[in-house]
């Protein structure tokens, strides 16, 4: 699964906690939580930020920005990237997301880009090993910690570099790992 498709399937396990005066709110398919005991929609979405380590390719920095336009994200922090956020490819395939390509900040290693972060979930399509035997679950299961700890302070997704994904030390790095069944032959 690529990274933007990751974020697309996740921010509706955000969105379905959202009250119902948010926008889209009315067609959350969980219970709601009174208005004075959810997240405010900005803060929340101020608050998470998306971190690509050594993108590759592009298509999919443009891609990613694109998702977070959508979403209403804005923080995209690059470590030690392959591509750039002026490659004419990344810029092509970002269409709104432009100004989230602008924004882009790069940073030399993933402890630079998570300094600030109280909560961190990577992103894998493996499950074994002792790295990933700690918090691993679903989208479903960890989006609404993400959702609710996004109120203390800044949280981030990191995503791994598209060729091999994110190494022990960088998941180790995180507290938690988020899971997407994936094609065995594919991770």
């Amino acid at each position: 699964m690529n990274p933007w498709q990751l974020i697309e399937s996740i921010f509706p396990q955000i969105k379905a906690t959202w009250p119902r005066n948010w926008p889209g709110g009315e067609s959350a398919s969980l219970t709601v939580r009174p208005a004075e005991h959810a997240p405010r929609m900005p803060t929340l979405l101020t608050r998470c930020r998306i971190v690509l380590v050594r993108p590759h390719f592009p298509g999919n920095l443009g891609s990613v920005a694109r998702v977070m336009r959508n979403f209403g994200l804005n923080d995209l922090v690059l470590v030690a990237p392959y591509t750039f956020p002026t490659n004419p490819e990344a810029r092509r395939l970002a269409t709104h997301g432009i100004d989230v390509l602008d924004a882009a900040r790069i940073v030399p290693d993933l402890g630079d880009a998570l300094a600030d972060c109280v909560f961190t979930l990577a992103t894998s399509g493996l499950t074994a090993g002792v790295v990933r035997s700690g918090m691993l679950g679903t989208p479903a299961a960890l989006m609404p910690r993400l959702a609710m700890i996004a109120e203390t302070g800044p949280v981030a997704l990191v995503f791994g570099p598209e060729p091999h994904g994110l190494t022990n030390d960088e998941l180790g790095r995180c507290h938690g790992v988020i899971h997407i069944p994936v094609d065995p032959e594919f991770t």
